[in-house]
């Protein structure tokens, strides 16, 4: 992987997921504005992928394939900007 720079945001946990661990417009605003800030590595903090592993809410996840594409759609809308 080659990055631009070497603003890297770390994985932390952000709260700003639904309760059901759908990914808001708000989480999906504040990844926008670090890539947009000069951020060229972003690492998502805790999600996950079976509705066991969610810690508390609102914690995000990939259970369903609703959310995997939503999250393919996000990667790929803001990665062409």
């Amino acid at each position: 992987m080659t990055i631009k720079n070497r603003f890297v945001r770390s994985a932390t946990w952000a709260g700003m997921a639904g309760d059901d661990g759908s990914c808001t417009p708000k989480l999906v605003e504040l990844i926008v504005k670090l890539a947009e800030g000069g951020v060229d590595l972003i690492i998502t903090g805790h999600a996950y992928v079976s509705k066991r592993g969610q810690v508390k809410k609102p914690n995000h996840g990939c259970e369903n394939s609703s959310e995997e594409k939503f999250y393919l759609s996000q990667a790929q809308q803001n990665t062409k900007q």
